[in-house]
C-alpha cells in the first residue's frame, strides 16, 4: 500500500505563494537553484507585511489583520515605505488631532451616533432668474416689475 503525500503546511504554502507572485511580477526572489535550497522559513523571512490602512484611521471594529488590508513587501521596500510615506502621514494625523481635541471628541460622538461623520451642508446661491421671456421668433419681452 502506497503512502499518501503529506499535505503542505501553511508556511510552505505561503513560501510557494511568495515565489510565484514575485516570479509573475518579473522580480524573482533568487535564481531557481538557490530558491530550491532555501527552507520555507528562509523564504518567508525575506518579506514583511505592510498594512494598507493606517492604524490611527481605522475604526475599532476594523482593527484587525484582515487579508484585504495587508500586503507582502520585501524588508527593504517595507522599511522605505514606512519611513517615507507611512510615518509622516501618521504624524500629520496625530498633529491635527492634537491641535483640535474638541473637534476630535465631537467627531467621535457623531461617529458613534451616526456611524459616519456627516458632510457639511453647502448653501446654494439663489438665482434671480431670467427677467424676460422669449417668443418663438427669438424676440425678448421684458417683464414689468411689481413696483413699476
Amino acid at each position: 500500500m502506497k503512502k499518501k503525500r503529506k499535505q503542505p503546511n501553511m508556511s510552505e504554502k505561503l513560501a510557494a505563494l511568495h515565489i510565484e507572485i514575485e516570479a509573475l511580477k518579473g522580480n524573482p526572489i533568487a535564481d531557481w537553484s538557490v530558491v530550491k535550497q532555501m527552507t520555507p522559513e528562509q523564504i518567508n523571512s525575506l518579506f514583511e507585511w505592510n498594512h494598507v490602512s493606517y492604524w490611527t484611521w481605522v475604526e475599532e471594529a476594523e482593527k484587525q489583520n484582515h487579508p484585504s488590508i495587508i500586503t507582502p513587501l520585501y524588508i527593504r521596500q517595507h522599511r522605505e515605505r514606512t519611513a517615507k510615506i507611512d510615518m509622516p502621514t501618521i504624524a500629520k494625523a496625530r498633529r491635527i488631532a492634537a491641535r483640535r481635541p474638541e473637534a476630535q471628541a465631537e467627531a467621535e460622538k457623531l461617529r458613534v451616533v451616526l456611524g459616519t461623520p456627516p458632510k457639511p451642508k453647502k448653501r446654494k446661491m439663489q438665482s434671480r432668474g431670467f427677467q424676460g421671456s422669449r417668443s418663438f421668433s427669438g424676440e425678448v419681452r421684458w417683464r414689468k416689475r411689481k413696483g413699476d
